[in-house]
């Protein structure tokens, strides 16, 4: 059965993609991904709160972020999409030309900001 699709202007053998989760995050599990089928892989997401480094809990930096995807690359055979939380226009524009510099095939964008500060109150965070 041939289960070709398109996705995001790519060509999939099917379409099992893996969305951004914490398993994108080691190299062996999206090894793994490929072994058992997905066409292709999401990374793990980038929050814009972590390239602005405000938020001490976050796991990642954009430098480590981009190296991933570079070796990503290097590692699979399948497209690696990339996944992008901004919700400032400088956001979007920098690091999404910083991502598809690293090799990411495809980016998936969310627009939406996590709150991360305690002393904002609700409403505020609402009107944004």
């Amino acid at each position: 059965m041939d289960l070709t699709t398109n996705y995001l202007g790519l060509c999939l053998r099917s379409p099992l993609v893996p969305s951004a989760s914490p398993l994108s995050e080691k190299m062996d599990n999206v090894r793994r991904m490929e072994q058992a089928g997905a066409a292709a892989v999401v990374f793990y997401s980038l929050f814009e709160e972590e390239v602005d480094a405000v938020a001490p809990e976050c796991r990642v930096g954009p430098t480590t972020y981009l190296e991933h995807i570079a070796e990503g690359k290097s590692s699979v055979g399948i497209p690696i999409i990339a996944s992008l939380n901004c919700s400032t226009l400088g956001g979007w524009l920098s690091y999404a030309r910083r991502i598809t510099e690293a090799g990411a095939d495809a980016l998936e964008l969310n627009i939406y900001k996590i709150p991360t500060r305690n002393d904002v109150p609700g409403s505020i965070i609402e009107n944004i």
